[in-house]
């Protein structure tokens, strides 16, 4: 049986300053390096055989992390990056709350089918995922259940 263990990547200067990051690739903040640190060496104890990742620059310094500390190997998979908020990217959440309050409060009832001005729905996501058949198939077909639209590092556990 194999276990699956769910890790996001360490924060970046976006998450810190409630930013929407979407699909913009950006490097961990000093603060994500060092929560990728210290999770790396709690999940060291687990027996880790591959870690696997979204393609953004975030989740694979996260995953190299994890691997380096379990000695496990990393692969990155694209159907694991992170959903396209198209026009959103790198507002303010706050900014987004007022100026567009509308889209903002369909966007909060209904995440799974709204669509940012420019982005993508998590059907969109999915749809894109499920055209993947290396990594992406093998991990569907048994090690991990579903998609994750909004980009976590994989962990998979044996």
């Amino acid at each position: 049986m194999c276990n699956v263990v769910v890790v996001r990547p360490g924060s970046t200067l976006f998450d810190e300053q409630e930013r929407i990051k979407g699909s913009l690739d950006m490097p961990l903040s000093a603060a994500g390096v060092e929560q990728v640190h210290r999770i790396a060496i709690e999940i060291a104890k687990l027996p880790i055989s591959t870690v696997y990742c979204g393609p953004c620059e975030s989740a694979q310094s996260t995953a190299r992390e994890i691997a380096e500390q379990t000695r496990a190997k990393w692969k990155v998979c694209d159907c694991f990056r992170n959903l396209d908020h198209g026009l959103w990217q790198g507002k303010l959440i706050d900014e987004l709350k007022r100026q567009q309050p509308r889209l903002f409060k369909q966007l909060q009832e209904n995440p799974r089918s709204f669509c940012p001005p420019g982005g993508e729905t998590v059907a969109c996501q999915r749809d894109h995922c499920s055209g993947h058949s290396g990594t992406a198939g093998k991990l569907d077909r048994g090690q991990i259940k579903g998609n994750r639209p909004w980009g976590p590092l994989e962990v998979g556990v044996r």
